[in-house]
């Protein structure tokens, strides 16, 4: 595949022509600014950890000129409409699903232990704190 492999860059001049590639790599955040694809090409998009690719400004590398798509995540639920869009996409039901209680049992997923330490916070480690936690709070709250 040497010479065949190319990876998409929409800098000015850095790789003008995709077009005799046979596969192209991109981020999603580079991709969501516009894929330049051959016409009539028969392309696929592996769109890895694809729940990210429901936000707005991610659903743009979803062109509809990828003829064959494939998406990869272990998080596909969304609390948006972005699993509504992804589903109209990529196709329901999902090719394949497993919960993470099959997957320990399976052997493919860690087993772990969940603890919660508490750390005690300096007057200016509280306050700092607290400042982050409010934006945070606010954005969590327009989101319900």
């Amino acid at each position: 595949l040497d010479g065949q492999v190319g990876r998409y860059d929409d800098r000015p001049g850095a790789y003008p022509s995709l077009i005799h590639q046979r596969i192209v790599v991109s981020t999603v955040h580079t991709a969501a600014r516009g894929v330049t694809l051959p016409d009539g090409a028969l392309c696929l998009l592996v769109a890895d950890e694809c729940h990210h690719y429901g936000a707005a400004t991610f659903r743009l590398a979803l062109d509809d000129r990828f003829q064959r798509r494939l998406g990869l995540t272990a998080t596909y639920e969304r609390d948006d409409d972005g699993r509504e869009y992804l589903d109209a996409y990529f196709g329901t039901p999902p090719v394949y699903s497993l919960d993470f209680t099959d997957a320990i049992a399976a052997g493919v997923a860690a087993r772990f232990r969940l603890a919660l330490v508490g750390v005690r916070l300096t007057a200016r480690e509280q306050a700092d704190y607290r400042g982050t936690q409010r934006p945070v709070r606010r954005r969590a709250s327009r989101a319900r």
